[in-house]
């Protein structure tokens, strides 16, 4: 993963002392700092399980498994992760995560800022025990 500074759209991102790889769908390479664009076309993105029909209030009731056991098991939590990972690799090799966004197509390419996971992302790997020394 020897990127220059440029953008790098479906871009292959891989850890292999883990075995593990995804592809997103924008890598920008800026001053050794990585951002993580990726693009979601499903109907809905949403950060709650379910709409109370009585209050209309978002109902957040079933939760991710440890490390991410405080976030909400949604599709908004599940992305942040994956994108969250993809970032954390790349600092494997030197870079620095900078962030990015969630644009969501079906939403008028409404943006969902990147939270910054990587405590939680390193977290699960140590646990996973997936990576090689």
């Amino acid at each position: 993963q020897k990127l220059e500074p440029g953008v790098y759209p479906e871009h292959m991102v891989y850890l292999k002392s883990a075995g593990i790889c995804g592809q997103s769908d924008l890598v920008e390479v800026v001053n050794g700092k990585v951002n993580i664009i990726d693009y979601k076309t499903n109907k809905e993105i949403k950060d709650y399980n379910y709409i109370n029909q009585h209050t209309g209030a978002k109902v957040v009731n079933k939760y991710l498994l440890a490390p991410f056991n405080n976030l909400c098991s949604c599709s908004y939590w599940k992305y942040q992760i994956q994108l969250n990972m993809y970032g954390y690799m790349l600092t494997k090799f030197g870079f620095t995560f900078a962030g990015g966004d969630i644009i969501h197509t079906e939403d008028g390419d409404k943006r969902y800022e990147l939270m910054n996971l990587q405590e939680q992302v390193h977290r699960a790997f140590e646990s996973w025990k997936i990576e090689k020394n």
